[in-house]
């Protein structure tokens, strides 16, 4: 029989391209669906990093707000809606991953503060911001940032000295003021090296204590009203008359860790000695009603805590060194002609305002 030629070989070439084909699409497939898996496996591993590096800053954020509460909410803090935002600044872990904390008060006026962490992954290519709001101390003392607050003018004559130990203002006044004579300011910076010596670092007419009354100074120094405070005080002392008081000796026997508020009438206060009130652990806030009357504080006294003068008008005439090492507010004008020195020190506002910080319930946010 005569042979005829086939497609045989052209059907196998044609079916085994075709099968050659399906198994490499295939391969192509396994390989995509691996790549993807892979790349999903990584995202998924890079937000688990973000997401614990957030969660990390965040309890970060809460322990140091706890610790420096005081320095975070100061007025240069102070945004333009009334609440204020800083930063812990961003930290790098072990694992390469890093996290950044702000703060923010929740409601202006408050103890609530909203705590926020970014954590972002080892290359910094996935963030993730989680939140917590949480219920500072009450606490007496709202922080000042600076020695010596006048609600209005002050005038300083001999050698009356101002010391910001941790800042730049050393006084501000809700009115004018007046350093004449041998009276300075001394400004530190946050290394504690002395950078001003002179007469700087004052704010006349301040705009958060310009032409408000008596009452609201009070409740700015303060975390409440006078009623309020004053019914909290460890010790209320009642007196009248211009006769001359040692200082330990009125103030009564151990007055360290205490609030002590002070009502004099019919005549000017007058408080004489040389004695140590306070410590530097165990600091006292003295808030002195003098009800018109003027108040003079003579001899080499040394209080270590708070002092406010609640007076239209002190003027201070005597002689001595007296000391405060703390802080001090004046409700009116302050006259000082002769040796009286403030240094500021934050540990009475760490004092009076210590305490746990509580987190609020349901607040927590995952971004």
């Amino acid at each position: 029989m005569p042979q005829y030629p086939t497609n045989k070989g052209y059907i196998t070439l044609a079916t085994c391209l075709i099968i050659l084909a399906i198994t490499a699409l295939g391969l192509m497939f396994q390989v995509s669906s691996l790549l993807t898996q892979q790349k999903i496996i990584k995202n998924d591993y890079d937000r688990t990093q973000a997401f614990a590096a957030a969660q990390g800053g965040l309890e970060f954020g809460i322990a140091y707000l706890e610790k420096y509460s005081q320095q975070i909410f100061t007025s240069t803090n102070k945004q333009a809606d009334g609440s204020y935002a800083v930063s812990a600044g961003r930290v790098n872990q072990t694992d390469g991953t890093q996290f950044a904390v702000s703060y923010k008060q929740s409601l202006v006026g408050t103890k609530l503060v909203e705590v926020i962490s970014v954590g972002t992954n080892t290359d910094g290519s996935v963030s993730r911001t989680v939140s917590q709001v949480v219920q500072l101390p009450r606490g007496i003392l709202n922080f000042l940032p600076n020695p010596l607050n006048v609600l209005q003018a002050v005038n300083f004559n001999g050698n009356t000295s101002i010391i910001n130990t941790q800042g730049p203002i050393a006084i501000r006044s809700g009115g004018s003021a007046n350093l004449a004579g041998s009276s300075s300011t001394t400004i530190y910076d946050a290394n504690k090296q002395k950078i001003i010596e002179g007469k700087e670092g004052v704010e006349r007419n301040y705009v958060d204590y310009n032409n408000i009354s008596a009452d609201k100074f009070f409740s700015t120094v303060f975390t409440a009203d006078k009623t309020v405070v004053k019914a909290q005080a460890d010790k209320l002392i009642i007196s009248s008359g211009n006769n001359n008081n040692d200082l330990a000796t009125y103030l009564g026997s151990n007055p360290g860790g205490k609030l002590i508020w002070v009502e004099h009438n019919n005549g000017e206060l007058k408080l004489n000695g040389n004695s140590q009130i306070g410590s530097v652990d165990n600091p006292v806030i003295l808030i002195i009603n003098t009800n018109g009357n003027n108040l003079s504080i003579n001899g080499n006294a040394k209080i270590y805590g708070f002092v406010y003068v609640m007076t239209p008008n002190w003027s201070n005439n005597g002689g001595g060194g007296a000391e405060i090492i703390g802080g001090l507010a004046v409700g009116g004008n302050f006259n000082m002609n002769g040796n009286f020195k403030v240094t500021y020190d934050t540990g009475v506002y760490e004092r009076f305002n210590n305490g746990v910080l509580a987190k609020l319930p349901g607040s927590w946010r995952d971004y």
